[in-house]
């Protein structure tokens, strides 16, 4: 039961002392199957990148692909294989993989890293894949999801040009009008918030939006449309959390301004 352990232990030292061969021979030799089997796997892979075999470690990060698609360490080593693919001048197949990387893995620091070989090749004259619509939306939720804003907004734009269903033009315009409030970039939030809640009309988007662009003519100073657009939210949607939130924020407002009756 220890054995596979001990021997992990002797690799990791190898490893450390810069036999990374010896290390992934070591690595290598032990039976990927238990607890160990994902950390064997990674370990081997970077050990043979390491030692300068890029086939080998290539081989074993497409077997972790496989067996732990979600493992935290896949997209480092996958770049790792890509780059090798780009040193020996198989552009077409590593430019195809940095792009998989960078929509696939889009909080991994390897996303950043392969966008900046991508920007790199295409001024050497070679053409970069197209995202496709899921990869983009994929792209657009996970940097949502996570709060980069600045990258969201940009993803969310590139999507919105394209041939959408209803529902996904919707998404797309209630972001960008939301990330661009986070932004402080008013005039263009303004401009998005209003298009979802009109387009949007009865649906999930168009409260929330409202509220937002109410926020939007709030921050502007213009108390006006500020409660113009709060009628608008409460009238349509009274049994809404948004409208309530509205309320609340309207009676902060009036509470600010010293009318505490």
């Amino acid at each position: 039961v220890l054995r596979p352990h001990i021997i992990f232990l002797e690799a990791q030292a190898l490893e450390v002392l810069g036999r990374n061969r010896a290390a992934a021979q070591k690595f290598e030799s032990i039976q990927t199957a238990g607890i160990l089997a994902k950390t064997v796997r990674t370990s081997t892979a970077r050990a043979w990148f390491a030692a300068g075999d890029c086939g080998r470690g290539g081989y074993t990060t497409e077997i972790l692909r496989t067996h732990h698609p979600r493992h935290p360490d896949l997209p480092k080593l996958l770049y790792q294989k890509t780059r090798c693919e780009e040193a020996e001048s198989r552009f077409a197949e590593s430019i195809l993989n940095y792009h998989k990387i960078w929509t696939r893995y889009p909080l991994d620091p390897a996303a950043l890293a392969a966008e900046k070989r991508l920007t790199y090749l295409r001024k050497k004259g070679f053409q970069s894949p197209q995202s496709s619509t899921r990869e983009l939306l994929t792209r657009a939720m996970a940097l949502q999801k996570a709060r980069k804003i600045d990258e969201a907004l940009k993803t969310w734009q590139a999507l919105k040009i394209r041939n959408l269903s209803n529902s996904v033009r919707l998404s797309a315009g209630f972001y960008m009008g939301l990330n661009s409030y986070f932004l402080r970039r008013n005039r263009e939030a303004a401009e998005y918030l209003r298009w979802t809640a009109s387009n949007g009309r009865g649906g999930r988007w168009a409260p929330k939006a409202l509220y937002y662009l109410a926020r939007t003519h709030l921050r502007r100073g213009n108390s006006k449309d500020f409660q113009k657009v709060g009628d608008e939210l409460s009238r349509d949607y009274p049994r809404n959390g948004w409208a309530r939130q509205f309320l609340y924020l309207q009676a902060r407002v009036i509470e600010d301004n010293g009318h505490l009756e």
